[in-house]
């Protein structure tokens, strides 16, 4: 005798490994209450949106699989908030509900083709019309979330709230592929000769240069990037390879591309062969391929093979596991006696951090941002996991707050404004004994502020700090040049009325503290940290400051 789908559902996510499901009501209810027996988390968000970001922060935190649902009414949200998974190659598994067959073509409620949506934000989208089809196709979507380039995959289940399916019967055992419970599932070795060949490149070179990306900290390459900077190479990071190795070693150029300081992409542009570990040669990490001028030798590591050489012809491509094909390579690089080249870009660092040097031990009220780095760097735990809003909260934190513990990480948005938070709440779900501190101005809090009452709910004790400028900071220059000596009302485009966070955070149950005092920002982030309550340290930081700017040459 069969056992209805909804239980088997939930005793595979469960065997895969999954701990927390984020979503919005109605989906999938009955599996929902079967996850409830199995001790999983069943994380209701107040936006879709919200709920993908938060599976996004998760498997991103864990290596496990995220998995977000909604209804049909809320497939079209979903699909917009796994936008950033997509970019930043996340493994996660979202499930929607669809009108059922017989109603179809009629103008049947909320009726609108879901397969479109996900086609540009998932590498696997299926449609499930009956409960035998489950199966073979949830083993299907986590094994394209999980493989060598991760990223979402979707299944959209019969019925509006995914009902028809997960009443349906299934007469057969739970079958899960075990492997495909993390990221990567698969770990691709290099070929010899092309690691023979990068290397003889490499050990030609009087100034190469290394750049770690996300594939680099999805393999967990971190020892094999800190032993290439042994080696005598200087290792940089795209944002989203920040944390494999320490900002304070002497090797570390620190962020390059366009959220970049303005050395970092100079040092890059001096250089004779750059090496790429895990990152694409996208227009943000090469500041619109100006940096490395083209013509430069590049060695380019990918577990994609489609990445190698897509930007720079000629690429010496190595395809493979970062872990895997760093070590490789490792092993067959020479040792450098000559440190002058590692030395130059130590010093070009120096030099710019005393130019900030004012700023970063400023009391200005309102703060400056770059007081505020200086502190968090001052006071982040060792073992914490920074999380990071897109535009100019990734640019601060790339540049001025340090990493210099192996066992901090760190997270930012590919893209999509108002991520960090919900992320943030993901990802100490995945993290429970760790802590996990989300940066994000007021212009990206007020997106998903709402899930301050999720972080209640669950008690989840994530810590939210909040620059707050009460403006789209990074806009507003851009909006003046255009304005130029026009005297309209240039600040409609980007400014918003003064708000207190923290009283707003108090509303919801939460705890707040409004810092107007740079004296006062160590003590409130370290008091936030240990608080077993989400916190909300709301710090009123001065507008008029701009984030650091990237240096690239002339086109």
């Amino acid at each position: 005798m069969g056992r209805p789908a909804a239980e088997y559902l939930a005793e595979a996510l469960h065997v895969y490994g999954v701990t927390h499901v984020f979503f919005v009501e109605a989906i999938l209810r009955r599996t929902l209450m079967h996850l409830e027996k199995h001790g999983v988390h069943r994380i209701l968000a107040h936006s879709e949106k919200a709920a993908a970001y938060m599976a996004d922060g998760y498997a991103r935190a864990s290596g496990k699989v995220g998995v977000c649902m909604a209804q049909s009414v809320g497939a079209a949200n979903l699909a917009a908030g796994l936008q950033d998974a997509y970019l930043n190659r996340t493994p996660v598994v979202a499930f929607t509900g669809h009108k059922a067959i017989p109603q179809l073509h009629q103008n049947a409620y909320q009726e609108i083709e879901h397969a479109g949506l996900f086609q540009s934000v998932t590498q696997f989208s299926a449609k499930v019309e009956a409960a035998d089809q489950l199966p073979l196709l949830l083993r299907q979507a986590f094994r394209e979330a999980t493989g060598p380039t991760p990223r979402p995959a979707h299944l959209d289940l019969a019925g509006m709230a995914a009902q028809i399916v997960e009443n349906g019967e299934l007469d057969c055992p739970v079958q899960v592929d075990s492997r495909h419970a993390r990221a990567p599932a698969y770990r691709a070795a290099p070929d010899p000769a092309d690691v023979g060949a990068a290397a003889e490149a490499i050990n030609a070179a009087a100034r190469p240069v290394a750049i770690l990306g996300g594939g680099a900290t999805l393999a967990g390459a971190g020892a094999e990037a800190r032993a290439l900077a042994a080696r005598g190479i200087p290792v940089a990071y795209a944002l989203d390879g920040k944390g494999l190795v320490a900002d304070d070693d002497d090797g570390t150029i620190g962020a390059v591309g366009n959220y970049s300081a303005p050395y970092a992409n100079r040092i890059i542009h001096e250089a004779d062969l750059v090496i790429y570990v895990g990152c694409d040669t996208s227009d943000m990490s090469t500041g619109h391929w100006r940096v490395p001028e083209p013509g430069t030798p590049v060695v380019h590591i990918d577990a994609d093979s489609a990445e190698l050489g897509r930007s720079y012809p000629g690429t010496l491509g190595i395809y493979g596991d970062a872990h895997l094909a760093l070590g490789a390579l490792v092993e067959r690089l020479r040792g450098r006696t000559d440190r002058s080249w590692t030395a130059h870009g130590s010093e070009l660092r120096r030099a710019w951090r005393a130019e900030v040097e004012p700023h970063s031990s400023a009391l200005t009220k309102p703060i400056a941002v770059e007081r505020l780095c200086r502190e968090l760097t001052r006071i982040l735990p060792e073992n914490a996991m920074l999380v990071a809003d897109t535009g100019y909260s990734a640019v601060w934190t790339g540049t001025l707050v340090d990493l210099n513990h192996e066992s901090q990480g760190f997270m930012r948005a590919a893209g999509s404004l108002g991520w960090a938070f919900p992320a943030a709440i993901g990802a100490q779900c995945a993290l429970p004994d760790r802590p996990v501190v989300c940066f994000c101005g007021d212009g990206g809090f007020y997106y998903h502020l709402s899930e301050l009452e999720t972080a209640r709910r669950w008690r989840i004790p994530v810590t939210v700090v909040i620059n707050n400028n009460s403006a789209f900071g990074q806009d507003i220059e851009g909006v003046r040049k255009v304005y130029g000596g026009d005297n309209g009302r240039a600040r409609d485009l980007t400014h918003f009325e003064p708000v207190s966070f923290a009283a707003v955070a108090e509303s919801f149950g939460c705890r707040g503290i409004r810092v107007e005092d740079p004296a006062d920002i160590a003590d409130a982030i370290k008091t936030a940290i240990a608080s077993s309550e989400p916190t909300v340290v709301d710090v009123v930081t001065d507008a008029e400051l701009r984030a650091p700017a990237a240096w690239v040459p002339d086109a």
